[in-house]
């Protein structure tokens, strides 16, 4: 059974220009701004210059560039999982280690930014230190320990809401992951069992021809049917059969007597016998 191409989505950006917007269109994921165009997608833009935004350059998205990225992401692992071909289980993993990659890269952009917040802190507390020695610019030092601390609201406000929507896309990363490993499981088991019967009918058809005395009177075969028909057996085990082709078919095809295939003479013997 073949296996599906892996897939494999690329963020790239370009300028904003009417030729630009031709090519963004052409994509099923893109956002256009004013000054920038983002497009999500397997092939790189083609006529125009472009930039690939890799793994390391997310943190420099905006708010909006990341949830329209997020959703986008999403669309394609809620179509993925809708498909159950068992063929397609492969290509989903791969993707979503890829997005979890870049999640685990989004987290460590988040620690950089609690860094910064601690920066802010520093600067608050040497603004109170001017205060205290410059009582001249008490009202300025107020209106900057301000903006600083506004500041710092809406860093945590961000950070917040970011760590929330991470947690929220592993989640649903995991649980789609879960649902499709299960679903790959039972239509397996629906595989083997298909593939174990239709062993065991020829099996069973073949057990018939070269027992039956009428269609196969020296009650003989050839090596070369014998070693085909062993083959068969073994697949027959290893999807788990264990039944009648072991009580009945194979003790009475080892009474079977095995002609070796450079033994013309027997070969030509027990091949017209059958023919009567």
């Amino acid at each position: 059974m073949g296996q599906n191409k892996a897939l494999v989505y690329k963020l790239y950006a370009m300028l904003t220009n009417e030729e630009n917007v031709a090519i963004a269109t052409q994509y099923r994921f893109q956002r256009i701004t004013p000054s920038y165009i983002l497009v999500y997608g397997e092939n790189e833009p083609e006529g125009t210059k472009c930039t690939e935004v890799k793994a390391e350059d997310i943190s420099s998205l905006s708010r909006r560039d990341f949830q329209w990225l997020q959703d986008a992401n999403m669309t394609i692992i809620r179509e993925l999982t809708e498909d159950h071909k068992p063929t397609q289980t492969n290509a989903i993993k791969e993707f979503l280690l890829e997005l979890d990659k870049n999640i685990k890269h989004e987290i460590s952009v988040v620690i950089d930014r609690l860094i910064i917040k601690e920066g802010i802190e520093k600067r608050l507390q040497k603004v109170e230190a001017v205060t205290e020695a410059l009582p001249g610019y008490r009202q300025q030092s107020l209106k900057i320990q301000q903006e600083l601390k506004q500041g710092q609201q809406e860093v945590k406000a961000e950070l917040k809401a970011e760590q929330s929507q991470i947690v929220q896309l592993c989640k649903t990363m995991n649980s789609a992951l879960t649902s499709l490993t299960e679903e790959f499981k039972i239509a397996q088991q629906q595989t083997n069992e298909r593939e174990k019967n239709d062993l065991r009918q020829k099996l069973i058809r073949e057990y018939k021809l070269f027992t039956d005395p009428r269609k196969n009177p020296c009650k003989a075969w050839s090596d070369m049917e014998q070693k085909a028909f062993m083959s068969q057996v073994r697949d027959y085990e290893a999807l788990g059969g264990n039944d009648y082709i072991h009580k009945t078919v194979l003790p009475a095809m080892y009474m079977l007597e095995i002609v070796p295939m450079d033994n013309l003479a027997r070969l030509e013997e027990v091949m017209s016998s059958r023919q009567q």
